[in-house]
């Protein structure tokens, strides 16, 4: 399993990237027709990335396509017949198809209308990538725990909360007052058949400093609010969201201090919505 490399982290790893990428290319499979166009392109894609050159390789947007879908295949079948484990793994990547995964880096360098993005397999981790496996780990566990809390209403029990939120942080705090809220209400998520429930969907670590760290994810939450004194459905949150993650370093453990989200489509918002302003 590997995870795309962000702009700052290719900079990080650029010696050892740049070793990979020339083990490859000095492999039969590239080598033997090395000024074939679709390896130049290759080259001049890996070029762009590194900032050694910018602009369009030239050719025609069909062969382009072309270059690419061979690339990807080449390199595939490669990765999959090599003999050892691989550190760094390239991929070419539409820019129309990016996704979620490159809505927090719109400047993330491009050829042709194609990224060549960079992987650093988990399987081989280093220090800086099992820091970020941790804040990946503690960040899902944190939806689980906020999740957790709403299930349990009328019932409040914020200790699994406690263990992944900084308690005298602001999205702790938010959390417990707007589970007392829907208790005071009358809300609740237990009655039988409610469909309620939440995705992690996508996780990026922006920055990790001493003892703080920034993550964006993707997430999607259904919450389907039940009246026990009305009897039927009286609130829903239904959202795909991105949200904003503050973390620090505290007890030996990353916590969740602030959790900051964008305005919702719905008028129905779950939770807090803040400016990044305020962030």
């Amino acid at each position: 399993m590997s995870v795309y490399l962000t702009n700052k982290e290719v900079g990080h790893y650029r010696s050892e990237i740049e070793e990979e990428f020339q083990t490859i290319i000095r492999h039969p499979w590239f080598s033997g027709r090395k000024n074939a166009r679709q390896w130049l392109f290759f080259r001049h894609c890996f070029s762009v990335l590194m900032g050694e050159a910018s602009g369009d390789f030239e050719c025609s947007a069909k062969q382009a396509i072309d270059y690419k879908y061979e690339i990807n295949d080449r390199l595939q079948r490669y990765y999959l017949s090599f003999g050892k484990p691989i550190k760094f793994i390239f991929h070419l990547i539409n820019d129309k198809k990016a996704g979620v995964v490159d809505y927090d880096e719109p400047d993330y360098p491009s050829c042709n209308g194609y990224k060549l993005r960079v992987s650093y397999n988990k399987a081989l981790p280093d220090v800086l990538q099992e820091k970020k496996l941790l804040i990946e780990t503690t960040i899902a566990n944190a939806m689980d725990a906020e999740f957790e809390v709403y299930q349990q209403v009328p019932e409040l029990d914020f200790t699994r909360l406690a263990e992944v939120f900084d308690i005298d942080g602001s999205a702790y705090k938010w959390i417990v007052n707007l589970a007392k809220k829907h208790k005071k209400r009358g809300w609740t998520l237990r009655n039988e058949m409610n469909p309620s429930t939440k995705r992690l969907i996508d996780i990026r670590i922006r920055d990790i400093s001493e003892g703080r760290a920034d993550a964006r994810t993707s997430e999607y939450w259904l919450l389907m609010w039940w009246s026990i004194g009305e009897k039927k459905y009286i609130h829903t949150y239904k959202e795909m969201n991105r949200q904003q993650y503050y973390l620090i370093w505290k007890n030996n453990k990353w916590l969740v201090q602030e959790n900051i989200y964008e305005k919702p489509k719905t008028s129905t918002p779950r939770r807090n919505i803040r400016s990044s302003q305020r962030g």
